[in-house]
This record gives C-alpha cells, sequence and structure tokens, in this order.
C-alpha cells in the first residue's frame, strides 16, 4: 500500500507532462491552419470535334390480314435489307408484332381486321457515307427512317475526355495562382481534384429531302462541342 501511494504522484506528473505537450502540439496546429486559406471551384474546358459516327435508325413495317404470311413477308425484307448494308455495322434492335384492331360500336368489342409487324433496324456508319446508307435502306426493304443522329466513337471519345481532363487541371492550376498572388499568397497543396462527367451529346438531324448530285442523299453533319469539368481544392498560405 505504501508503494502504491508512493507512485501516484510520479504517474499524475507524467499525465500532466503528456497532456501538455499534446496541448501544446495541438495549438501549434491549429494555430498554423489559420494562416492556411482553401480555394475550391469547378474547372470547365469544352472543345468542338466533327462527329466520327453516324446512326441511322430503320424500320420495316408490315401489315397483313394473316399473322405467319405478315411475319414471313417482314422477314424477307428484313434479309433483303440486311444483305444491302452487309459492309456496315447493323443489328436488330427490336421486333413487335400486334394486332390491327377496331372498335365495332354493334357487338361493343374489338375485331381484328389484321396483324402489324415492325422490325427496327440500327446502322451505323461513316459520316460521309451516311446519304449512301438512307437510299440503301429505303430501296431494300426498309420503309421508315425513325432517326438519324451524329457521334463519336468510343476511342474517340475516350482520347479526348483524356485530353480535356489534362486540360482542364493544368488551368485549374494556374487559375488558383492568379487567385492566390492577387490575395498576396502562394499555394502550398492540392487538396483535391475531382474529375466530373464529360459532356457529350449526340446531334439528332430529321431527314433531309434532297438528293444530292450522284447516288444518295446529301447530310452535312455540323461541328459537335464537347465540354469536361473537374472539382478542384487547393491550400494557399
Amino acid at each position: 500500500m505504501k508503494h502504491k501511494q508512493e507512485f501516484l504522484p510520479i504517474l499524475n506528473a507524467l499525465i500532466l507532462i503528456v497532456l501538455l505537450v499534446g496541448g501544446a502540439y495541438y495549438v501549434g496546429k491549429v494555430n498554423g491552419l489559420k494562416n492556411e486559406k482553401k480555394i475550391t471551384f469547378t474547372q470547365t474546358v469544352e472543345k468542338t470535334v466533327m462527329p466520327d459516327l453516324a446512326i441511322v435508325n430503320f424500320a420495316i413495317v408490315s401489315e397483313g390480314k394473316d399473322l405467319n404470311q405478315t411475319i414471313e413477308e417482314n422477314k424477307a425484307l428484313n434479309e433483303k435489307l440486311m444483305n444491302a448494308l452487309k459492309d456496315y455495322k447493323v443489328e436488330t434492335t427490336n421486333f413487335y408484332v400486334d394486332e390491327n384492331k377496331r372498335w365495332n360500336f354493334t357487338t361493343q368489342q374489338y375485331d381484328v381486321l389484321g396483324y402489324y409487324v415492325r422490325n427496327s433496324i440500327k446502322v451505323k456508319c461513316d459520316p460521309d457515307d451516311l446519304g449512301k446508307v438512307v437510299e440503301l435502306g429505303l430501296e431494300n426493304g426498309a420503309n421508315r427512317v425513325d432517326s438519324i443522329r451524329y457521334d463519336l466513337k468510343d476511342e474517340t471519345k475516350a482520347e479526348i475526355k483524356n485530353q480535356l481532363l489534362q486540360e482542364a487541371i493544368k488551368k485549374a492550376i494556374d487559375k488558383a495562382n492568379i487567385i492566390a498572388k492577387a490575395s498576396g499568397k502562394q499555394l502550398v497543396d492540392i487538396v483535391k481534384i475531382q474529375p466530373q462527367d464529360a459532356n457529350i451529346f449526340p446531334i439528332y438531324r430529321a431527314l433531309a429531302g434532297e438528293k444530292a448530285s450522284g447516288s444518295g442523299f446529301e447530310f452535312k453533319p455540323e461541328e459537335q462541342k464537347v465540354s469536361y469539368s473537374v472539382y478542384v481544392e487547393f491550400l494557399m498560405k
């Protein structure tokens, strides 16, 4: 018991020293932070590029009184279209069958007049081949053009994103240095750089009605705007 009482003053002294040292470190840390200011903003960069991809959505629509016969007619037109566009990337995006019905006021029920079959086809091509693809499609089975749009290939998007990311970071650092200098301070650290999603919007176009001097329709793509943003945080002192 006597040894325990003798040890207590020593233990209390050690605890007091730890508290004093830790407190002094914390105060020094807080005082250091008081002299540091944070700069936060979002840096956006833009670029205009010419689309390198055209996408056409065709439809093959067939109507008839006999379901099997209507499906076979649609299938034949689809095979003809696929063969005509074999040099391009073609895929079926939807196949739809429904009854063609009309309300009968006498019987108070629908009369089935026939059947409706729709096959949706998407074709990807170079923008320079767009007119040729549209004409080939309409002459070989397709009886509707649902949409036409311009876009960028995946590899082009990835390359542009990398370019814009580097440019956005560089401009963000330059801007932060200007802000710090104007405030009479200097940058001491980069706290955060957080890339945002790139904005790459496809351009939709209606089907043009004019023929070119040669074969095919004539389409002229416009430049496409691409933007990329990064959120940044800097410390200046």
